[in-house]
């Protein structure tokens, strides 16, 4: 048995994002900048064509204070986990990978695998 791993593209010195964070869209509980839901953003990127392939657009949240508001980057190649980030993004931002909502009440959260106690 042989195992074979070809590079057909690489990139050097790129800016990388998780793709988590390409994915991730808040919830209607999310704290973000007021009317960032309704696509005030800036315009994406256009879809560039280059010699190794095509660029795409894609949206990411990023921390602004308390709130997060939506960038459009153009994004490169992707091994599986973090993907190139071509425009949109400067080094150091942090970007939101999800989110998590308390209750406040830490205690009515339970298994509900379990029996419930008495």
């Amino acid at each position: 048995t042989a195992n074979l791993r070809f590079i057909l593209e690489s990139e050097t010195n790129a800016l990388l994002v998780s793709n988590a964070a390409l994915r991730w869209n808040p919830s209607s509980l999310a704290e973000v900048v007021p009317d960032a839901r309704h696509g005030d953003a800036a315009d994406p990127p256009p879809v560039q064509k280059g010699a190794a392939g095509q660029f795409d657009s894609r949206m990411v949240w990023v921390k602004d204070g308390a709130f997060a508001r939506p960038v459009a980057v153009a994004t490169g190649i992707s091994d599986g986990v973090n993907t190139v980030v071509k425009s949109g993004l400067r080094a150091g931002q942090e970007a939101v990978i999800g989110e998590e909502i308390g209750t406040g009440n830490q205690a009515a959260v339970q298994n509900p695998f379990l029996p419930k106690r008495r």
